[in-house]
């Protein structure tokens, strides 16, 4: 990789960063700068109230929880061949062709 694909990568992984952080700033403000109100919000909003948080509370019935294992498993069985991918080819316009 050469040094500006580097450079590249640094400047987008630190307009990431700004973009979470402008979003937590945001998000707060709206809250009175009080995490603690966030999650009372929340649990206002949510038909399940306060126990909104309880482990396994978003997966009702036993399919909601199958469908999110399997999920999860062929998400991360999927991760290593796009990492293989990207990172084993020297310049862009080979990783292209690919």
């Amino acid at each position: 990789m050469a040094a500006r694909d580097h450079g590249v990568q640094i400047i987008k992984g630190a307009l990431r960063m700004a973009a979470g952080l402008a979003l937590a700033i945001g998000m707060l403000s709206q809250v009175g700068w009080n995490p603690i109100g966030l999650f009372d919000r929340a649990a206002a909003a949510h038909p399940l109230g306060d126990a909104y948080l309880v482990p396994g509370a978003s997966h009702r019935t036993p399919l909601n929880a199958v469908a999110a294992a399997v999920a999860f498993v062929l998400g991360t069985a999927a991760l290593p061949h796009i990492l293989i991918r990207f990172f084993t080819v020297r310049t862009r316009r080979r990783r292209a062709r690919r």
